[in-house]
């Protein structure tokens, strides 16, 4: 995965992107609704900057592609003075919000392919769109969280890989 993230940072597309986002998606402790981006948030509250960057390391690969860690990470470097550091989580979070953006147009047919809920919610403030209602739909074709936005458009995500399967109706099959 280094490789892929190396070349997704030096030339960030979409295709770069969505190979990085399989090679998270494919690893097996892969959590798409896994909610631990708070346990980050927690310690900016508390004002435990220098260990920030030992939670984002430990919540790696699964929120590489996250925006919002990056720019909590790169706020927590802002904190302890480390601009180095900022500046790379800034770049990092710009090349993810890039590659969301690219990704689809936010219709069932091509819709945005995100890696987390959070995702959703980055991309509609990149958008400038402002939420109103979520849905969740499904059909052979995946799984979809639908935003309805205040100015009525609807944005579509494709969250087929968090999708729980369906419980098979025979109370034999294991």
């Amino acid at each position: 995965m280094p490789d892929a993230f190396t070349g997704f940072l030096a030339a960030p597309s979409v295709t770069s992107f969505l190979r990085l986002r399989d090679e998270v998606l494919a690893q097996p402790e892969f959590e798409f609704a896994s909610d631990r981006l708070e346990e980050v948030l927690e310690l900016v509250e508390a004002g435990q900057f220098a260990a920030v960057a030992d939670k984002v390391a430990e919540l790696m690969p699964d929120w590489l592609l996250s925006p919002r860690l990056h720019l909590i990470a790169a706020r927590a470097a802002e904190q302890l003075g480390d601009a180095d550091r900022a500046q790379f989580e800034h770049d990092v979070a710009r090349a993810c919000l890039q590659g969301l953006r690219d990704s689809g147009v936010g219709s069932r047919a091509s819709p945005y392919q995100v890696t987390h809920i959070s995702d959703e919610y980055d991309l509609l403030t990149m958008l400038g769109k402002e939420f109103a209602s979520q849905r969740q739909t499904s059909g052979t074709d995946g799984t979809f969280d639908v935003i309805t936005c205040q100015d009525d458009s609807e944005v579509w995500f494709d969250i087929t890989a968090g999708a729980v399967p369906p419980r098979s109706r025979d109370p034999l099959a294991a």
